[in-house]
């Protein structure tokens, strides 16, 4: 610690002095000799750089201070207090410490949100491994830019609690659906709510009625089959949309079900629900979602009850399988994946 005592000595003269390059040139020393033997130095001594380096920073202008936060970001026993006050300090500064450095706690972070706002939340929320109490806060005080974020950041680690309350945003918010989506740690219980949401857009969008959230579509009713075309194998390795329209337009339920589940990536069991379950609009998402075209969902239709087979409700179905996005199609079908998947490991 011989060249700290060093620059001890010269501290109060460069805080005495109204040069600002030399407060920055000192500030620079001391910061670069901390980081140069970080990991030798015990608490005491990291105390000591933590009060110099702290007074120093509070005299140097913006691109100084970005600096010290950029250099102090991966230190892992960088010198907390500083490290504290560069994550309170305006965004440009603050940004390096509150996306990377392991320095500040849950209760640091929380204390930069609620101090500082929207700007901070934002950054912090693409931080590294996120903890439960951080994105609790970051989910209820945070606007929907902050929960976009938020489900982006695959690493970030939720409550039911927080998890339950974007998901339920989700249900007049698709981009939040898309990012959800890709989370892997949505318990069972909740997928069914996000899978909900998600079908709940395809309607609206479908039917062109942006403004209120549907309860479902009449059943559709697939009008009867029109004329079969000769059938073709279903060997799993060969299976193609035209394959399975065939199968359905001959009526064959059980083949039908066996190459949707393998083409759509479902199990058996979620395929037949999306055939011939109470939720018939699944078939025009998983169909719209594969890109096929709109005679391999009819033939899939012809599959339900003849309850089902009124021409008037066909034409509707066929409406909205035309008026559903792509985008939209994809993200449910990828909900009802991840809704699968929950269920088999609770059938296991």
């Amino acid at each position: 610690m011989n060249n700290v005592a060093t620059v001890l000595a010269e501290l109060d003269s460069a805080m005495a002095s109204h040069s600002e390059e030399q407060r920055v040139r000192t500030v620079t020393r001391v910061t670069d000799m901390f980081i140069n033997s970080a990991e030798a130095y015990s608490s005491d001594q990291v105390g000591v750089f933590d009060v110099v380096i702290g007074r120093l920073a509070s005299g140097v202008g913006t691109q100084a201070r970005y600096d010290l936060s950029e250099k102090l970001a991966d230190v892992a026993n960088a010198p907390r207090g500083i490290v504290r006050q560069l994550a309170l300090d305006e965004i440009a500064v603050a940004k390096p410490v509150l996306t990377r450095s392991v320095v500040l706690t849950d209760q640091d972070l929380i204390t930069v949100a609620s101090t500082r706002g929207k700007d901070h939340m934002l950054v912090m929320s693409a931080r590294q491994n996120l903890g439960e109490p951080v994105t609790d806060y970051l989910v209820v005080k945070g606007d929907k830019t902050v929960s976009h974020a938020l489900a982006q950041n695959l690493s970030a680690r939720f409550s039911s609690r927080g998890l339950g309350l974007m998901i339920t945003r989700a249900f007049t918010d698709e981009n939040l659906q898309s990012a959800l989506s890709n989370r892997a740690d949505i318990p069972p219980q909740l997928m069914d709510n996000l899978t909900q949401a998600a079908r709940a857009s395809a309607r609206r969008r479908a039917q062109g009625d942006q403004g209120k959230v549907v309860s479902g579509w009449a059943k559709p009713t697939p009008a009867p089959v029109a004329a079969k075309t000769e059938r073709e194998g279903t060997a799993a390795d060969d299976l193609t949309e035209e394959k399975l329209a065939a199968v359905a337009a001959a009526g064959e339920t059980d083949n039908a079900i066996a190459s949707l589940a393998k083409l759509a990536g479902l199990s058996p069991q979620a395929a037949e629900q999306a055939i011939v379950g109470a939720d018939r609009d699944a078939c025009l998402v998983i169909g719209k979602a594969m890109g096929w075209s709109w005679p391999t969902v009819r033939h899939l239709l012809g599959l339900r009850p003849t309850s089902d087979q009124m021409p008037h409700l066909i034409d509707k179905a066929e409406d909205n399988f035309a008026n559903l996005a792509l985008p939209t199609a994809q993200h449910v079908l990828q909900f009802m994946r991840l809704k699968d998947k929950a269920d088999a490991a609770k059938r296991a």
